[in-house]
């Protein structure tokens, strides 16, 4: 603000801010490539989380919201009439088949005009008779030959048996592992693969997106209670689920940009702080003929303001073009706008803050300092560098530490920056090159092995009260299937894994759950969460429970049984029987959660049935043979229709685009933290080359060299 009395210099304070900018190319490339980049990341970040999360909603849109599983046809038409439900659509799904090597699945997903987004067809139309199908066309290259609509494929349906299909259309689902192809009504109700499998209602509730998690649970809840549908038969979309969890992922990003504007700050004020020191003759020139403290600052921040005009823009387009080609579905006009604005505010902020001191520096240059003025920092007002000495022995050295000790404050400034730098690019590398695709995959049930067997208990498919324990009545892993997988060469081990089912009656409600042998490997931590006078002995003599991790429990059952309680159990070995039982300790948090009861009371209950889960196959030579056993265990499991196999390749291929993903975020965010510290670097050695050209001439003419 000028008062009437004082003289309008904003026009001279305009041009001579300009005037600095121009004249020095370093110093402006440096400022507008600092401002650019650091607005391009951050408007870039923020667009891509807010972007994938709008992706991600659109997904969600147009998916169900929730599963109800084991209905009747007549019960889906009862159904559609519920005023809560926003749209409902019937689902049914077979279980896997093997033909040629090659896992197919049929399944039932009538398409509409519904929300529910149902199969996406890419040529032909949808199937309407009996034996018409579409089909995933990228089946062709697993099959070795062309198929068009119209042609007629054979697949294996029950045993030995197979079945003509008319592919009517094809679809593009880029599944791993598993292809589906899409049959009609009639097929749904009366074909072999699907007749006796019940349906599935994939639903969506009104107004479930403006609900907290717990209200649509809830909801949800009541439906099923108001239809008399058992909770057993509940299965929430977790991703919906997540997604009414609000603030999930900002903070990352507010850190994120706290760390950018920090980091470009200190790049700005370096350059500043050059400006000033190479300015100092002219700032004291500038108060001699009676520039005021005010206008020095004035002019240093106008200078500021400068670099946004073209830093800022050229940041914010970067920013747009970087987070639209990471996620193009989810970038809008409105967030790209809205963010723009935000870092337009955060960037003059930053470049305020960051020129404040250097302005402050500017200002308080008196006329006789600069012109004592020999290129030295310009807060010093005298050397604070003494010597015991009258004088010191000249090496490139000695001249280096000197000039290290007059510019203490930046020294240490660069040498924080190039370590973090180099700190978070070892720590990055080293965490990427220790995360590799074979060792992620086997965080799971892989874990010793290269294939996984495990009973294929889909309870969408074939629901079951008891779970994997009624199929164990049946003894799955016989021992003639044993047999087959030992007599395969490269198989060198098979590691098998115990345990259950059962039911636990706990607030009304009835929770399947899984049942764990306690084991000298899981044991140590069992007893720790018993009270001082109990022993394991005790907890065979009571026939008592341990429940590990039961924040986890709560998730998944929305409820669970708190140490010293009583519950019901209900197991199944052929028979239906109960029993009460005490849960003598439990543990909030843990790796191995589930349900634990000793060896001696799993044997007093279900006796000498066998409780085999599953089986781990290690191949050693897997890279090399591995092609070679899965076709064979395939060939196996053929015969065994109640087992699924998970392959060491298919976890790979699947847990691949999260390793890259993390990768480039991780290399990402170093080689920000790399350029930047380069950036601090560049200003530093151009600062001292710049404010000791006369020590450099002086040492010249007393026979320096050049390399020297």
């Amino acid at each position: 603000m000028t008062w009437p009395f004082e003289n309008d210099t904003s026009a001279i304070v305009k041009k001579l801010a300009k005037r600095n900018v121009s004249s020095n190319r370093i110093f402006c490339f440096f400022n507008v490539l600092t401002i650019a980049l650091a607005i391009s990341l951050i408007v870039g970040i923020s667009l891509f989380q807010q972007g994938s999360k709008i992706s991600e909603q659109k997904i969600l849109n147009q998916m169900q919201q929730a599963t109800i599983g084991g209905l009747t046809a007549e019960q889906i038409e009862v159904l559609k009439k519920e005023p809560d439900l926003e749209d409902i659509v019937p689902y049914k799904h077979s279980d896997s088949f093997l033909m040629d090597g090659i896992k197919f699945e049929a399944v039932y997903m009538p398409t509409g005009f519904g929300i529910i987004k149902s199969y996406e067809l890419v040529s032909g139309t949808c199937p309407e008779q009996y034996n018409e199908i579409v089909i995933d066309k990228n089946v062709q290259l697993e099959l070795g030959y062309q198929l068009n609509i119209g042609d007629t494929i054979t697949l294996p349906t029950a045993g030995s048996k197979t079945e003509d299909f008319i592919i009517t259309g094809f679809t593009d689902n880029v599944e791993t592992g598993t292809f589906y192809f899409y049959v009609s009504p009639a097929y749904a109700e009366q074909g072999v693969l699907l007749s006796d499998i019940p349906y599935s209602a994939l639903i969506r509730v009104n107004g479930a997106t403006e609900m907290g998690l717990i209200d649509f649970e809830n909801t949800v809840y009541r439906l099923a209670l108001s239809q008399d549908i058992s909770r057993n038969q509940l299965y929430f979309n977790s991703k919906f689920c997540s997604s009414l969890i609000s603030g999930s992922g900002m903070g990352g990003v507010l850190l994120a940009t706290l760390f950018i504007a920090f980091s470009s700050g200190i790049v700005i004020y370096s350059v500043f702080y050059l400006s000033v020191s190479n300015q100092v003759s002219q700032i004291g020139q500038l108060k001699t003929i009676g520039m005021t403290e005010k206008q020095i600052k004035r002019m240093i921040r106008k200078e500021g303001y400068r670099f946004c005009l073209f830093g800022i823009p050229a940041g914010i387009t970067v920013g747009i073009i970087f987070a639209y080609l990471l996620e193009p579905n989810g970038i809008t006009i409105i967030n790209a706008i809205a963010t723009s604005i935000l870092a337009i505010i955060l960037g003059i902020i930053i470049v305020q803050i960051s020129v404040y001191k250097p302005a402050q520096i500017a200002s308080n240059i008196s006329p006789i300092e600069a012109t004592k003025y020999v290129g030295n920092d310009p807060e010093l007002k005298e050397s604070r560098v003494q010597n015991r000495k009258n004088h010191i022995r000249l090496s490139p050295y000695s001249l280096a530490v000197l000039s290290e000790k007059q510019n203490r404050k930046k020294h240490n400034l660069t040498i924080a920056s190039l370590a973090i730098g180099g700190i978070l690019f070892m720590v990055g590398a080293t965490f990427i090159s220790s995360w590799n695709p074979d060792s992620f995959a086997r965080m799971g049930n892989l874990e010793d092995g290269e294939y996984y067997i495990t009973i294929n208990h889909n309870t969408l498919v074939n629901p079951k009260p008891y779970g994997i324990s009624e199929y164990q009545v049946n003894t799955p892993f016989s021992q003639e299937l044993m047999e087959e997988l030992q007599q395969i060469p490269e198989v060198k081990e098979i590691y098998a894994t115990e345990r259950t089912a059962a039911i636990i009656e706990y607030h009304d409600e009835q929770l399947e759950i899984p049942i764990i042998p306690i084991t000298p490997d899981n044991q140590e931590e069992i007893l720790k969460t018993l009270p001082v006078d109990w022993t394991y002995e005790t907890l065979v003599k009571q026939d008592a429970m341990v429940i590990l991790g039961t924040s986890v429990q709560k998730e998944v059952y929305h409820a669970c049984p708190s140490i010293g309680e009583k519950v019901t159990l209900r197991w199944f070995d052929g028979a239906e029987h109960s029993i009460d039982i005490l849960i003598a300790g439990t543990s909030e948090k843990s790796m191995n959660e589930g349900f634990y009861l000793p060896k001696e009371t799993i044997e007093k209950l279900w006796g000498d049935m066998d409780l085999t889960a599953s089986l781990t196959l290690s191949v050693p030579e897997y890279e090399k043979v591995g092609k070679s056993v899965e076709s064979k265990l395939n060939n196996i499991l053929s015969r065994h229709p109640d087992l699924v196999m998970e392959t060491l390749q298919e976890v790979k291929a699947s847990s691949a685009n999260t390793i890259h993903n993390t990768s480039v975020q991780v290399y990402g965010v170093s080689a920000f933290v790399i350029m930047f510290s380069i950036f601090n670097l560049t200003n530093t050695l151009i600062s001292r080359i710049s404010t000791r050209r006369k020590e450099f001439g002086i040492l010249e003419s007393i026979g320096m060299t050049k390399n020297r």
